[in-house]
């Protein structure tokens, strides 16, 4: 397999995916046999890549404990020996951008933006993190990528850890709900 084509997950220990504001869209080989995947086992842990602000330990468990419950609920059997059907990465990816907003009050521009009277400007200047939850299924035969399913949101800091765990099981559920393809 090729370690260098896992895509990541993203969550931190004090941030997961916001739910209301999740996109999840998904890609996969049509010419993978989706029926005939009946095992799993997870990547090497050598060729999973994790953004450093993201890494920790207990959220990694949260994001495979909730992948597995998916796998398990849609009839994969986790092995952890033998050769799996199909090995199963993921990729956690934090992104930071500002967002810049002028808010002018008081002063009303004519079409040729113009002011007529007193106005005052306000800035409004905020740092949104976005994170993108990847997850990988690759046919361990062939060794190819045949589905991947991907979650984008704003990122929201949360100190409760259910509330972190509820935002991971919504995510992960939510890329899953569209594996297997057709189902």
């Amino acid at each position: 397999m090729v370690p260098g084509r896992i895509l990541t997950l993203t969550a931190s220990a004090a941030l997961a995916l916001g739910c209301a504001s999740i996109s999840v869209n998904s890609e996969f080989d049509p010419d993978a046999d989706f029926a005939s995947y009946q095992t799993y086992d997870w990547m090497p842990s050598e060729s999973r890549r994790v953004d450093l602000r993201a890494r920790d330990p207990l959220v990694e468990q949260r994001i495979r404990d909730a992948i597995e419950r998916e796998l398990g609920a849609k009839g994969l059997q986790k092995v952890s020996s033998g050769d799996p059907d199909v090995r199963i990465g993921y990729l956690l990816v934090l992104e930071e951008s500002v967002d810049a907003q002028a808010i002018y009050t008081g002063a009303a521009p004519d079409w040729q933006y113009r002011s007529y009277g007193p106005g005052t400007t306000t800035e409004q200047i905020r740092v949104l993190t976005t994170g993108t939850m990847v997850i990988d299924v690759f046919d361990s035969g062939e060794k190819e990528l045949v589905w991947r399913g991907v979650a984008e949101g704003e990122v929201k800091e949360l100190q409760d850890p259910e509330k972190r765990r509820a935002r991971i099981n919504d995510a992960v559920g939510k890329i899953l709900a569209e594996f297997p393809p057709g189902r």
